[in-house]
């Protein structure tokens, strides 16, 4: 097995290390937990079947190509023959220490004056690749100091780079996106192209309709791993509620690899990582000509060639009125959040008011199973495994077209007061300078970018009719409609 590492040194956070595996079949492969290890309950269908003559152009990989995870451990540690696997974690033993961080003393002899010419504009182009994962919380464009006094009659946000906004008539609304000024986009930190395509010919988001066959020969497999609930960050910024996952990683103390949630894409890649969970109210996304309450989307990052999201597209439909408990918790977690930014705009100290359930309670709500060792599962989201694929584009500057959808057919089903909050904390809550965001559109009242109809790209629905299920879980099929298409192949006996 090859090994390779490279150090990303960050002003801002401890030392980074990119372990990259190499090999045909390697050893690195027994690094992946089985199903049983990353307990999922259900037997794992086989790998992704890769269709040489489908994505061709793109270069999708294949199994003897390169699969890359984050690490925090130093990469000088060894990764020697001994290997144990405790509760699903792989553990490396090393008896080299970590190296020893570099230290650096101030000039003795400073200039005392400042550079007598700056240049005018800071620089817009990077000199050189994006670090690929994100940072711990992206900042939305904030001033160093919240406005004080009055509020001025417009507000400042509108004087930020980047700033936009999806008012129909507005300077700054999707008709004019092409203009706004992207220098400083947190997906960025995904692609290696670092230009605003808002104009590009395969712009999101479509109706989705399908136009041909499903190229697929199987399900979205999901991993949940073992994530922890109190670790997610949820953050509120002007255009979307997001929630920023755990990424993988190695532990310090004894080496164990933490691979995190994650899934496997038919014809796409083996396991990616999920990076973050975005909510819009309402919509941008049509199913077969429909409009949904809302939409939620489960980014994975998919590291190649330039750098690909994945995106796992669940929308939301709140005609039944029907609680989800599991969203729930998101919304809590929001309005905490919204609540501790109006308290410190206030001037006051923020004590936490709302505390999650216990462990036991957190696993119930969850619906988990004995083999789960963990208090959520991100993939309970998902209503179906069934979904309509099509390759689109970020849908906010940069409008980025390195995205690719999967649109699950069955939408999740929420309660209309769930649809109210989500559109309350999007419209309401006060952003970085105390101010009330004012972008949303005047006809929808959220913040949702039109259906842009001149992305004409391929777009597959796939149904039980391309590939049936072998078993699915009784929570599925407690919450499947009746005449829900996926039924079909399981009570008839096909395998």
């Amino acid at each position: 097995m090859c090994i390779s590492a490279k150090i990303i040194m960050c002003e801002e956070e401890e030392i980074l290390s990119k372990i990259v595996f190499k090999g045909k079949k390697s050893k690195f492969l027994q690094l992946l937990p089985s199903s049983s290890d990353d307990n999922d309950e259900n037997e794992e269908e086989k790998g992704s079947s890769y269709q040489k003559d489908f994505y061709e152009d793109e270069g999708w990989p294949m199994e003897d190509e390169i699969v890359e995870y984050l690490t925090i451990q130093s990469p000088s540690a060894s990764l020697p023959e001994s290997e144990s696997e405790d509760d699903g974690v792989t553990t490396y033993d090393t008896d080299k220490p970590t190296s020893k961080p570099t230290t650096y003393e101030p000039t003795k002899n400073p200039t005392s004056k400042p550079t007598k010419k700056p240049t005018s504009k800071p620089t817009i182009t990077p000199t050189s690749k994006p670090t690929k994962l994100r940072t711990k919380k992206p900042t939305p464009n904030p001033t160093s100091k919240p406005t004080k006094g009055d509020p001025t009659s417009q507000p400042s946000y509108e004087k930020y780079d980047g700033y936009f906004d999806y008012k129909k008539d507005s300077p700054y609304g999707p008709e004019e996106w092409s203009d706004v000024d992207v220098s400083d986009s947190e997906y960025f930190n995904f692609f290696e192209k670092f230009d605003n395509e808002c104009n590009g010919p395969e712009q999101s988001p479509i109706d989705v309709e399908p136009n041909m066959q499903c190229p697929d020969d199987h399900k979205i497999n999901f991993k949940n791993g073992r994530p922890k609930f109190n670790t997610l960050d949820f953050v509120i910024l002007p255009q979307v509620l997001r929630a920023y996952l755990d990424q993988p990683s190695i532990n310090n103390d004894d080496g164990g690899i933490y691979l995190g949630t994650r899934a496997d894409f038919s014809n796409l890649s083996e396991y990616i990582p999920a990076v973050h969970v975005d909510v819009k109210v309402p919509s941008e996304h049509y199913l077969f000509g429909k409009q949904y309450a809302g939409e939620m989307n489960i980014a994975h990052y998919f590291d190649k060639g330039r750098g690909r999201i994945v995106y796992v597209t669940i929308l939301m439909d709140a005609t039944n009125d029907a609680k989800h408990e599991q969203l729930e918790l998101f919304i809590k977690e929001w309005e905490e959040e919204a609540l501790k930014r109006k308290i410190e705009c206030d001037g006051k100290k923020y004590k936490r008011t709302y505390f999650q359930p216990g462990y036991d309670e957190m696993r119930k709500i969850w619906q988990l199973s004995d083999k789960q060792k963990s208090d959520w599962d991100l993939y309970k989201f998902a209503t179906t495994t069934y979904h309509c694929g099509y390759e689109g584009s970020v849908t906010e500057p940069p409008c980025s077209e390195r995205a690719i959808y999967r649109v699950l057919d069955l939408p999740m089903q929420i309660s209309k007061d769930q649809k109210k909050r989500l559109k309350n904390l999007l419209l309401t809550t006060l952003d970085k300078n105390c101010n009330i965001p004012d972008i949303a559109n005047e006809k929808t009242g959220g913040v949702n970018r039109p259906i842009q109809e001149q992305n004409d790209n391929n777009v597959f629905c796939c149904t039980s009719e391309d590939w049936p299920l072998k078993w699915e879980q009784e929570y599925w099929l407690s919450k499947w409609p009746k005449k829900y298409h996926g039924r079909k192949n399981i009570f008839n006996g096909k395998d």
